[in-house]
């Protein structure tokens, strides 16, 4: 028999290990560009008390927007406005502390829905977080779509599998309060408005026979009133239905995201030793579904097929299939035929775990100070201070990963040509002809010249080197080396991160006179 005092010796040192990986991924440098033009739209919405009509801070987006880039202008309001909030308030470090807020209650969230020996489940979820968090670092509003999704599970599970009905309808109402906060802070609520009509569904299902183990009649038609008022809620929302589509089926330039890459693409592209712990967790889910065939829940399979399905073709539903196999994983692998080498096994992993994760992660006083304010050597941070300082005009020309930084440190006075929110395609895809200094033909070798001129670019702001990946046709060497024989481009800053081009213009005579420098110089060559 087990130690009672060395089980829970051995549970709080679990415990204090997801303490550990929690702090220090939340400690990252925020390298995801998407974070700024969240953070620049919750301060406009915050100063004009309204929800964004059209695109305030691109220049190349139409006057009226169509129903799927109203979506992304609108749909993340409430997390937007909580990150303006804070930050004018805290500035980066309220930010930081907000999202090792958000990964803490994620972790109790996720203790929440054990279903096993405390131990091994402990150990689970410290498994499970170095995945999560390195898939998805917390600087964006899908950080409450991963919390509201563990939530939501661990409410449904138990309003309809607890020993003790639940009493009174008080504790119900955090179905409706959830959803309809998850609906307005970020889109995946859509998969919190499936999971909800698949509980309805299917435990409905579960009376055309004994041998499926319906729940009592009493407790289904809670679950029924407390799915449909949570359902309701979701769709109190600026998009109201239209959320649903357009979360569901996404814009075709969302699809070439990382996001959507197949989980063996993602290993292959990314070199992501991590995603082994999602291909074991999606083999041991199927052998316990597998275990269970002849006593079968099949609200839990369908759960766990359709987001184990959806998590090996799109990475971007990883963690969604990680939250609802935890608490199935945790009732296979405390079985007695399996209890002792699982529990082993699981500590060994646990401990490897965060023993890597501490050795890639441990912050340096340099770290520390990027994870507080902004990564200097990954976004223009001087270049902006330049073209503020210097009071640069015109239509700028940037690369896609640099358009939310940008966006969130020039606009609304100053209007970047593309950003992450990618609302405009043929923005995205003509950034990506300049970037490569494209040519359309042999009779037409200018043909990024003539965008430029076309859409009246009277600066640019590009990387040094390429250093970072974008969306799409991030790279600017072409563009660089272009500009060798571009004279009416003259450079007026440049650091080890990013390149400032004006076009010579009499608007910029006094810039280019006092900060000129020949493109040969900064670029080398001749």
């Amino acid at each position: 028999m087990n130690n009672p005092r060395f089980e829970k010796a051995l549970r709080f040192l679990l415990y204090g290990g997801m303490i550990v990986v929690s702090l220090l991924y939340q400690l990252r440098p925020f390298n995801d560009p998407d974070f700024f033009w969240h953070l620049k739209t919750g301060e406009w919405i915050w100063q004009h008390r309204e929800l964004p009509a059209g695109d305030p801070f691109n220049f190349v987006s139409p006057a009226v927007e169509p129903v799927g880039r109203r979506f992304t202008l609108t749909a993340y309001w409430l997390s937007q406005v909580s990150y303006h909030l804070i930050h004018d308030r805290l500035g980066m470090p309220g930010i930081v502390v907000l999202k090792l807020v958000v990964a803490l209650l994620f972790v109790l969230a996720l203790l929440k829905l054990r279903r096993g020996d405390p131990v091994v489940h402990a150990a689970l979820v410290l498994v499970v977080l170095p995945l999560l968090f390195c898939l998805y670092p917390l600087d964006r509003p899908q950080a409450f779509s991963f919390l509201f999704f563990a939530v939501l599970l661990a409410r449904l599970e138990k309003e309809r599998t607890a020993a003790a009905a639940p009493s009174g309808w008080a504790s119900g109402l955090v179905v409706p309060i959830l959803m309809f906060a998850w609906a307005n802070m970020h889109g995946g609520h859509a998969i919190g408005q499936v999971t909800i009509a698949l509980y309805l569904a299917l435990e409905g299902v579960k009376y055309l026979h004994p041998a499926l183990r319906p729940a009592g009649r009493e407790r289904y038609r809670r679950l029924l009133v407390l799915g449909v008022a949570g359902l309701g809620a979701s769709f109190v929302n600026p998009n109201s239905w239209h959320a649903l589509q357009i979360a569901l089926v996404p814009a075709p330039a969302w699809v070439g995201n990382t996001d959507y890459l197949s989980t063996v693409r993602y290993f292959h592209n990314m070199d992501q030793p991590l995603i082994f712990i999602f291909w074991g967790a999606l083999f041991l889910t199927a052998l316990a579904c597998l275990f269970t065939v002849t006593r079968p829940d099949i609200t839990r399979i369908a759960l766990l097929a359709g987001t184990g399905y959806y998590g090996f073709i799109h990475v971007r539903y990883v963690p969604y299939f990680m939250i609802a196999a935890v608490p199935v994983l945790g009732v296979f692998l405390s079985a007695e035929r399996v209890s002792r080498w699982a529990r082993q096994a699981l500590l060994a992993g646990a401990v490897l775990l965060v023993t890597y994760v501490i050795w890639n992660e441990f912050p340096s006083r340099e770290r520390v100070g990027a994870a507080l304010g902004v990564n200097n050597a990954y976004y223009p941070v001087r270049a902006a201070d330049f073209v503020i300082a210097n009071d640069l005009r015109g239509n700028l020309y940037n690369t896609y990963v640099w358009g939310g930084y940008l966006l969130w440190r020039l606009a609304p006075e100053r209007k970047v040509f593309v950003d992450g929110r990618g609302v405009n395609a043929q923005a995205t895809f003509l950034s990506g002809s300049i970037a490569l200094a494209l040519a359309q033909s042999v009779e037409s070798p200018m043909y990024w010249k003539n965008i430029l001129k076309q859409y009246g670019i009277g600066y640019l702001i590009i990387p040094r080197e390429q250093t970072c990946q974008g969306f799409v046709f991030d790279d600017t060497s072409g563009l660089r080396e272009a500009l060798r024989e571009a004279p009416e481009w003259v450079s007026v800053f440049a650091d080890e991160t990013a390149l400032v081009f004006v076009l010579n213009t009499p608007e910029h005579r006094a810039v280019i006179a006092r900060y000129g420098t020949p493109t040969e110089r900064l670029l080398g060559g001749g």
